[in-house]
C-alpha cells in the first residue's frame, strides 16, 4: 500500500522543486527534513515510491506467533532504544502470542503481574482484548511488531527464543537511581462512540513518525493544508496529501467500527491503521506513524502559489 510518508515525498517533491528550492540547502531539524532525506533522491534525480520505501509487509496470523521483546519504546516524543529508567528493554512488555488465540504480556521484574489477552487477526493487524474491556493493537508494517495504544505509546518488538528475568539486585539498583520506575500501561479503554462521530472532514494538526513530531506545519507548509481526511457514512474514506488542490495525492480507504469504539481503516481489504476519537480529535495510528486531526465544516483554503513567493 502507499504509506503516508511515501505519498508525502511524492506529493511534496514537485512543490519543493518549484516553491522551496532555496530552503533545501538550509539546515533544519524538522521531522519532514528527516523524512524527505530518507525518501527522496537528490533534487536533480527524482525517484519512485518503490525505490524509496519498501512495500508494507503482507502478513498472516502465524507471523504473530511466538515470544516478543522490545527493541524500542516511544512514549510521546521520548524515544528509548536501549533501556527505560536503567532497565534494559528486554525485561519490559514481554509478550507471548499463542496459536490458540491467547496472549500473555508482562514485565520481567520481581513481583510483576502479567496480563492475559484473547486476540484476533484483523486483515493484517491483531486486536488483543484483555480484562476490563481494554485493548491493545499490533501491526507488522515491515519487520517489527509494533504495539500501540493509538495515542501516546508505541513499542517496537522483535522475536526472541526465551525471556530473561531481571534480578532483584538489578531492579533495586534502578529504583535507587530513579527513585521509582513507573512503567506506562499499554491499553485502549472501551470508548462509547457512534459511527456518525467519525463522519466528516478532518484537517491535520499533529504528525509523528518513529518519535519525530511536527506541530502545525511541516517544511513550512501548514499541516491542515498538507493532510486531510474525508470520512463518509457509506463506509468510505478519502485521504488527501496537498489538501483540496487539484494536484493533491488521493488514496481511497474503507472503514468500519470495532466493538471497543475504535475504527479500522482498510485499503484493498488490508488493515492499515486504527482510528479513534479522543477529546474531539481524530487519531490515526498506522503503526510507525501517528497523526491527529481536527474536524472542520469545510476544508481550509490554502494558496499554494504563496510557497513560490517565499
Amino acid at each position: 500500500m502507499k504509506k503516508i510518508t511515501a505519498m508525502l515525498a511524492a506529493a511534496l517533491f514537485a512543490l519543493t522543486l518549484c516553491s522551496c528550492s532555496d530552503k533545501k540547502n538550509e539546515s533544519s531539524n524538522s521531522s519532514y527534513d528527516i523524512i524527505y532525506q530518507k525518501t527522496t533522491a537528490p533534487e536533480t534525480e527524482p525517484t519512485t515510491e518503490e525505490e524509496t520505501l519498501p512495500p508494507r509487509k503482507k502478513v498472516a496470523d502465524s507471523d504473530y506467533f511466538g515470544k516478543w521483546i522490545p527493541e524500542k519504546i516511544i512514549l510521546g516524543e521520548d524515544i528509548y532504544d536501549m533501556s527505560y529508567k536503567d532497565i534494559e528493554l528486554k525485561y519490559l512488555y514481554q509478550l507471548e502470542i499463542s496459536e490458540d488465540g491467547t496472549a500473555v504480556m508482562g514485565h520481567a521484574i520481581p513481583e510483576s503481574e502479567k496480563s492475559q489477552y484473547n486476540w484476533q487477526f484483523l486483515s493484517g493487524m491483531i486486536e488483543m482484548n484483555g480484562e476490563l474491556e481494554s485493548t491493545v493493537y499490533g501491526s507488522m508494517p515491515y519487520d517489527d511488531l509494533i504495539l500501540t495504544d493509538g495515542e501516546n505509546i508505541k513499542i517496537y518488538m522483535v522475536h526472541t527464543d526465551e525471556f530473561e528475568e531481571l534480578s532483584e539486585a538489578g531492579y533495586e539498583a534502578a529504583l535507587e537511581y530513579n527513585g521509582n520506575v513507573d512503567i506506562p500501561e499499554l491499553s485502549i479503554e472501551k470508548n462509547d462512540v457512534s459511527p456518525v462521530e467519525f463522519v466528516g472532514k478532518w484537517e491535520c494538526c499533529f504528525y509523528e513518525i518513529d518519535g519525530l513530531a511536527s506541530r502545525d506545519e511541516m517544511y513550512g507548509i501548514p499541516l491542515d493544508a498538507l493532510f486531510r481526511i474525508e470520512i463518509t457514512s457509506d463506509g468510505n474514506a478519502k485521504f488527501f496529501i496537498g489538501g483540496g488542490d487539484v494536484d493533491a495525492v488521493e488514496t481511497d480507504y474503507t472503514w468500519s467500527l470495532y466493538s471497543n469504539g475504535c475504527a479500522g481503516l482498510f485499503e484493498d481489504g488490508e488493515s492499515i491503521g486504527i482510528v479513534q476519537i479522543k477529546k474531539g480529535e481524530l487519531y490515526l495510528d498506522e503503526g510507525n506513524s501517528m497523526s491527529r486531526y481536527k474536524k472542520v465544516d469545510e476544508f481550509t483554503d490554502f494558496d499554494w502559489s504563496s510557497l513560490a513567493e517565499e
